[in-house]
């Protein structure tokens, strides 16, 4: 085996990055405010960053609240496209006692997502 690969002090693995040019220039300069080699740069925030995992349990309830709002926009637009159509026939008591339903339900739902 070779001295070369026996110590650490030499370097032998390699990992390349997808970037657009934007991001490569704003590292590149990152790099050199640092007084840095743009390799040297990259390990050393990497070294002392600390990554956070995704929380599953936060995901899936942010899918589930996604999937409610769009429930409740579907509902929005029908009712807007009802008072629309038919505005000589529409109950406007009926349609205001919905809306402020609706509006309670968001309201209690943010209240609790916030806490």
């Amino acid at each position: 085996m070779s001295r070369r690969l026996e110590t650490n002090k030499y370097k032998h693995r390699q990992i390349s990055l997808r970037m657009s040019l934007a991001q490569r220039a704003e590292l590149q300069q990152k790099a050199d405010l640092a007084g840095l080699s743009l390799n040297a740069y990259v390990l050393a925030a990497t070294q002392r960053s600390q990554v956070t995992g995704v929380n599953n349990e936060q995901t899936r309830e942010l899918k589930q609240l996604n999937s409610w709002l769009n429930r409740i926009n579907s509902n929005l637009n029908m009712i807007a496209k009802v008072c629309n159509y038919k505005k000589d026939k529409v109950d406007l008591l009926l349609v205001n006692i919905c809306l402020s339903k609706i509006k309670a339900h968001v309201e209690n739902v943010a209240k609790e997502y916030q806490q």
